[in-house]
């Protein structure tokens, strides 16, 4: 590897929701659990549709240790604006309004569990693969402050899909205040701004990857997801147009989408698969929330 391309490697991960693409080929553990950096097998680059599984393996810390946060206040997710809503013909107005009012329910659970990831894309910019893919698992509480405990794991592809390298760290975040903890599961204060960390947390993430694609979906009926009475959503023809041409991708996807009885956004995934394998990548989205409202769920400033 170049000095260069080592050089861009540490930026990348540095601003990792900044100017990423990002996906979910990540080692996770429950929050609460003790962090331990993990790489990721290199046969995860090339897959062309990409799958979330966990892997137990851990190994040494990548030599170059990026830090999660950039050092400086970054001029991106605080400014980048919402991709508005995108027009799609023969959308469902009924639809459309529940699908956005669910994504907007998010924002008001006062608790809950959750997963989101993204491979083969940016979450600023749909149509541009950076090679960075990322997935977060954790909890969120909202009061008294907004707190997370969660773990933000990534992994840096090279753009030749050859070989890819990556890692895990898991962060408590409560208010403006925040903490990293080390291999052996010392937690030390986070120095520096973490504003950015904002687009690996289901608020943003829903707003800017499935809000704007409210109108591509049709009703398919009621059924039990994630043990959670729900109505469930999968995109119509015109649907998965929008999302292909968002993606610039010639291919094939799935995408389904479903709302909890309650009215938020239980669950969503776009897994979508280029016909041409030599065209690029394969392209992931997902979100799942759990544990709704729990009110065991808690989080507590690290020792």
């Amino acid at each position: 590897m170049t000095k260069a391309r080592a050089g861009a490697v540490i930026f990348a991960a540095g601003l990792v929701a900044v100017a990423m693409a990002l996906g979910l080929a990540i080692a996770f553990r429950p929050a609460g659990a003790t962090a331990e950096p993990a790489m990721f097998p290199t046969a995860m680059a090339v897959v062309p549709s990409p799958v979330l599984y966990a892997t137990v393996t851990p190994s040494p810390t990548p030599a170059w240790s990026p830090s999660l946060r950039p050092s400086e206040p970054p001029s991106g997710p605080s400014t980048a604006p919402v991709p508005a809503l995108i027009a799609i013909d023969g959308a469902d107005p009924t639809v459309t309004a529940a699908i956005q009012a669910a994504a907007g329910a998010v924002q008001q659970l006062d608790a809950y569990r959750f997963l989101v990831g993204m491979s083969g894309r940016s979450v600023l910019d749909l149509s541009a693969d950076q090679h960075v893919d990322w997935a977060t698992r954790g909890d969120l509480v909202r009061s008294p402050v907004l707190s997370v405990d969660a773990m933000f794991g990534y992994s840096l592809v090279e753009y030749d899909n050859s070989a890819s390298a990556g890692s895990s760290s898991r962060l408590v975040m409560i208010g403006d205040d925040a903490w990293e903890f080390d291999r052996d599961g010392t937690a030390r204060p986070v120095k520096g701004n973490i504003d950015s960390m904002s687009l690996l947390l289901p608020d943003d993430f829903v707003r800017r990857v499935f809000a704007p694609f409210a109108g591509a979906y049709e009703r398919v009926g009621r059924e039990r997801h994630n043990a959670v009475d729900a109505t469930h959503y999968r995109a119509t023809s015109e649907g998965l147009k929008a999302w292909l041409l968002a993606i610039d991708m010639e291919g094939s996807c799935t995408i389904d989408l479903w709302i909890a009885d309650e009215g938020y956004l239980l669950a969503a995934e776009t897994r979508c698969q280029p016909h041409n394998e030599s065209a690029g990548r394969g392209f992931l989205a997902q979100l799942e929330i759990t544990a709704a409202n729990d009110p065991d769920i808690s989080i507590k400033q690290p020792k």
